[in-house]
Order: C-alpha cells, then sequence, then structure tokens
C-alpha cells in the first residue's frame, strides 16, 4: 500500500496542499513524516480545528507510527485525542510542570482543575468501566 492510500489521500494526489481541508493538510503532514526517517515527531495541536472524524483517523495514524517505531509528542488541549494517543501525559502551565502520569491519574487532580477550569472546579465524576 502507498502512503496515497494508506492516508486516504489518493483522490487529492494532484490538488495543491493549500486547497485541503485543515483536517486533510493534518492528514497529509502525517503521511510526509511517516515516509520520513524521524524517529522523532513532534505534534502541535493535531486535533484543533478538525472534525470529530478526523480526529478519529488522525487517532489512527499517530498510533501506527508510534507503533512502527516513532517516539511522537504531542501537544494538545483535546483531552479526548491525548487520552486516547498518549500512555504518558506531562501538564504544563505557565511554562512551569503542574503533574505527570497516565490520564486516568492526572485527569482528576486538584491541581490540574484548579489550572484548567478555575478555583470553583467541580471534580469530573470517574468513570466506571461496565463489564
Amino acid at each position: 500500500m502507498d502512503t496515497h492510500d494508506r492516508f486516504g489521500l489518493t483522490h487529492m494526489a494532484d490538488a495543491w496542499a493549500q486547497g485541503l481541508s485543515g483536517g486533510q493538510q493534518k492528514l497529509l503532514t502525517l503521511a510526509m513524516l511517516a515516509i520520513s526517517d524521524a524517529p522523532l515527531i513532534i505534534l502541535d495541536e493535531p486535533a484543533a480545528g478538525v472534525n470529530p472524524s478526523m480526529i478519529n483517523k488522525l487517532v489512527d495514524h499517530v498510533l501506527a507510527l508510534n507503533a512502527e517505531g516513532k517516539t511522537i509528542v504531542v501537544v494538545e488541549q483535546n483531552l479526548s485525542f491525548i487520552e486516547r494517543v498518549a500512555p504518558r501525559v506531562l501538564v504544563i502551565v505557565a511554562g512551569e510542570k503542574l503533574c505527570e502520569g497516565s490520564m486516568a491519574e492526572i485527569r482528576d487532580t486538584s491541581e490540574v482543575q484548579r489550572a484548567y477550569v478555575g478555583s470553583m472546579a467541580v471534580p469530573v465524576a470517574k468513570r466506571t468501566e461496565v463489564a
């Protein structure tokens, strides 16, 4: 499978990148990174301004790139996206490390709640697994 097929870009192979939607441009970026030899990929807000179905595609491709041995650092405010792609999360506020751990570990910490929701924040209900 070639890179165009892998990233669902075959029908746009002759299009100029500036004519692609924001989500398609982000797919194109991941496709270019996939064919590079870079062992480290840094993504700055890959889910910003992207519709939910495209976010699902981006998640799949980020996970695939990681499974191929690429280390991926993601700067992102979309916590749903981060939860799906990052086994470890580092929360930075005003340039300082606030906390670090799995998303489950940091999600409901009072420090994160205060930093992102404010001092009047009500803790988020814990998820329960349905058997």
